[in-house]
């Protein structure tokens, strides 16, 4: 079982957020964090006065107990306020967050219907957001506040959208991870989520784990759809995950969050690795010397503007690059084959090469018959032409390399996922979520 601290250490998404936005925006990231949330505190306080029934100690003896064993589990020893909400129905917990109280609002029948270890696992699970909003000065708030404001901007680009909702889920994942650490029970963990999002009185926290393994395994590539919480079956599995010690347990985890990277749902961090990835395939697709034609080099600036042809190396790695493409998944093949496809359009009289090149490239990331089946229907090249390419193509290469690159004609399908986000001015106000990113398109 986790220890405490193991559960109170942010998920490897949760960080890859942070350092993104903390560099790609570095205005915005600043003028969150100089607005301290302290300044609201009094008017946050009165807000719980109108809306809830505040809960004394000696009145509710079982919550407080609960509630500080949380505490004393997790290392959280803040004045801690229980509340009973008046105007929330259903089943549910939530913090309201000051940095140096603990304000929790219980809704429904809680203290009835959820056992000893149960109720100890919902306080930790409110407890960690707490914990993790205070920690490294607020940088884990401040990504969310930056996050979620995207969700309330209609003309936020969708990564930035994807990126809130990955983000929300993650952090939910995490706080389950903190309450299992603090109930010590993957049964009382399950237990605690499934009541209050069923309202059923007994749970078999095994039988639902089964559940969950069961449809993850008809459906290995699924990911969460969730716009808050992942769903309980993600949500209970996870847990078992970590209650287990499974290998690369937070891996796994984030797998199931994110699901599949596609080229039309990519978020902020899939944006970037997917430019990175991008600059690499053109760079190692003009590593020889005879790819390096006018035209090629003014289209892979579109992608690298800092792409300098005397610096570029005249080998690669290019099985390494190929596992690094592959490991992105199935879902951007296409993209990849349509990079080297374009490479071989815009080539007048050097197709076959470029294409050639491609090819080459291609079957160290399992693309080469896609590659192949996208010359025929693209280009037009016919399978004699494509065999006579196999035989002819050594031989010609050896020519080209004495011989100046013809002008450039035609233009890119596949540049716009990989274009750079624009630079952003130092905001008076908060930059909207719009800046965060310029999404791209597929090919």
């Amino acid at each position: 079982m986790l220890s405490p601290a193991d559960a109170l250490r942010p998920l490897p998404l949760q960080r890859r957020y942070v350092d993104h936005l903390r560099s790609q925006a570095p205005a915005l990231w600043a003028w969150h964090q100089a607005q301290a949330p302290e300044r609201h505190a009094e008017a946050l306080r009165l807000q719980l006065l109108k809306t809830s029934v505040r809960l004394e100690p000696e009145a509710e003896p079982k919550l407080f107990a609960a509630a500080r064993a949380a505490q004393g589990a997790l290392g959280v020893e803040l004045p801690l306020t229980i509340y009973q909400s008046a105007v929330t129905e259903g089943r549910n917990a939530a913090l309201w967050f000051l940095p140096n109280e603990l304000h929790i609002v219980l809704s429904g029948p809680l203290e009835d219907e959820l056992g000893e270890a149960e109720l100890v696992a919902l306080f930790a699970h409110e407890l960690a957001h707490h914990a993790l909003y205070r920690a490294e000065d607020g940088a884990f708030r401040i990504a969310s506040q930056i996050l979620d404001s995207a969700l309330q901007e209609p003309d936020a680009p969708p990564s930035a959208r994807a990126s809130a909702l990955r983000y929300r889920r993650a952090m939910e994942i995490f706080a389950d991870r903190a309450a299992l650490a603090a109930a010590g029970s993957l049964e009382a963990a399950v237990g605690c989520l499934l009541k209050t999002a069923t309202g059923l009185k007994r749970i078999d926290a095994a039988a639902f784990v089964r559940q969950a393994e069961e449809v993850l395994e008809k459906d290995p590539n699924l990911r969460s759809q969730g716009l808050t919480h992942p769903e309980a079956f993600l949500r209970a599995r996870s847990l078992a995950a970590f209650a287990r010690d499974e290998e690369q347990a937070e891996e796994k985890v984030v797998r199931w969050i994110e699901g599949e990277l596609e080229l039309e749902r990519l978020d902020l961090l899939d944006q970037h690795r997917v430019q990175q990835r991008t600059r690499e395939l053109l760079r190692a697709a003009l590593a020889p010397e005879w790819m390096r034609s006018d035209e090629l080099l003014a289209h892979a600036r579109a992608f690298d503007p800092e792409m300098d042809p005397l610096a570029l190396e005249s080998t690669c790695d290019e099985a390494a690059l190929g596992a690094r493409l592959a490991a992105e998944g199935p879902g951007l093949r296409d993209y990849w084959c349509y990079l080297l496809l374009d490479l071989a359009a815009l080539s007048e009289d050097s197709s076959d090469l470029a294409l050639w090149r491609g090819l080459e490239l291609a079957q160290h990331f399992d693309g080469r018959e896609r590659l192949l089946e996208l010359a025929r229907t693209e280009l037009g090249r016919t399978k004699k032409a494509l065999e006579k390419l196999a035989k002819d193509a050594p031989g010609k290469i050896a020519q080209l390399e004495q011989r100046e690159a013809k002008p450039a004609r035609g233009r890119s399908k596949a540049r716009a996922a990989s274009e750079p986000a624009p630079s952003e001015p130092a905001p008076a106000e908060p930059p909207p979520a719009s800046e965060l990113a310029a999404d791209g398109g597929g090919a």
